[in-house]
């Protein structure tokens, strides 16, 4: 399994056609150890751990944006500044949780609790 970080969705593909023109940039999702597989802004880890993870996010201002993350397993509870945010997506099998949220120039909290 890959992600493509040339695709805006931040989507998983185990199959890929390459062809003439096209370009990819793809993260393996076997080898990746990471927390933060992706994201369209800068992202800075402050806290890892079993129960949780904290970090900063900033980008372009007003720009719609997508932080990808392996995690243990669904998060129970996200907020961005102090206040509620959704999972977007959940995938169970690859451990991966999609938050989208409105970027900022400046540094947002997200934190998130297993």
């Amino acid at each position: 399994d890959f992600v493509d970080l040339f695709d805006p969705l931040l989507r998983p593909v185990n199959q890929l056609a390459l062809g003439p023109g096209s370009r990819h940039f793809l993260v393996d999702l076997a080898k990746f150890r990471g927390r933060v597989v992706a994201s369209s802004g800068q992202v800075r880890e402050l806290v890892s751990s079993a129960r949780g993870w904290e970090g900063t996010i900033e980008g372009i201002e007003g720009t719609q944006g997508v932080v990808l993350l392996r995690v243990p397993w669904r998060p129970r509870a996200v907020s961005l500044d102090g206040k509620v945010l959704a999972v977007a997506e959940y995938d169970k099998r690859r451990r991966l949780a999609w938050l989208k949220l409105l970027v900022s120039a400046k540094a947002q909290l997200i934190q998130i609790q297993f």
